[in-house]
């Protein structure tokens, strides 16, 4: 078997007012996506996120869902990658067209996200016609309790884990 190894962003990843933005035709779009061992204590964004899918099958007259399409993540910190806080003061657009394609803005698969502050504005997306769900913030993988607060604006479904979670909002 190979080796892993780890990489680590010390200071965290930072956002300074500027775009991050991603686009797929048919298949899934991520905005930042933290992977396998990637150790990142912090992201900020004070700019854009914006990801977005597009159905190369939908209706160009109303919109409507075609055939194919994509899952669209904000943030996906993957199983077994590692980041403790998330701010967002900015924009997150997550846009996710297909059929049952879905929006999410930010998903912690790693349960390790233990602080979430939005001041900012977060918008999840569906096609018109499609059937998949608008995760605004799914932290279920936590098991320790997350501080939540949001005086901005989230627009989707919050989730959170089985741990002693403190919401404000």
């Amino acid at each position: 078997g190979g080796a892993n190894y780890t990489s680590t962003l010390t200071g965290g990843l930072w956002n300074d007012k500027g775009n991050i933005e991603t686009t797929s035709q048919d298949a899934q779009s991520v905005g930042i996506k933290i992977g396998s061992y990637g150790v990142v204590p912090r992201i900020q964004n004070d700019g854009d996120i914006l990801a977005t899918t597009r159905d190369t099958t939908s209706n160009s007259l109303t919109g409507a869902a075609g055939t194919k399409g994509g899952d669209a993540y904000g943030v996906l910190i993957d199983p077994l990658g590692s980041v403790s806080s998330f701010t967002n003061t900015g924009r997150m657009i997550v846009t996710a067209q297909g059929p049952t394609s879905n929006a999410y803005g930010v998903i912690d698969q790693s349960g390790t996200l233990t602080s979430f502050t939005n001041t900012g504005f977060m918008n999840n997306v569906l096609q018109l016609g499609g059937t998949g769900k608008l995760y605004a913030v799914d932290l279920r993988a936590n098991t320790t309790g997350v501080t939540f607060s949001n005086t901005g604006t989230i627009v989707g479904d919050v989730y959170f884990g089985s741990g002693n979670n403190n919401v404000s909002v």
